[in-house]
């Protein structure tokens, strides 16, 4: 979702290499959630006993 959208708004601010730069957003897009979701995904892991 990330992707095509970010390929869209390039396409519509006429931008070249769209899909380059809509890969680079998503790449940052999963890095940033990464570091959002680490203490929340912790916190289940270590609640079901796995850690």
């Amino acid at each position: 979702m990330v992707f095509w959208t970010a390929a869209i708004g390039a396409c519509f601010l006429g931008l070249p290499a769209r899909h380059t730069l809509a890969a680079a957003v998503t790449t940052l897009t999963a890095v940033a959630a990464s570091y959002a979701l680490r203490p929340a995904v912790g916190g289940i892991v270590r609640r079901n006993g796995h850690a």
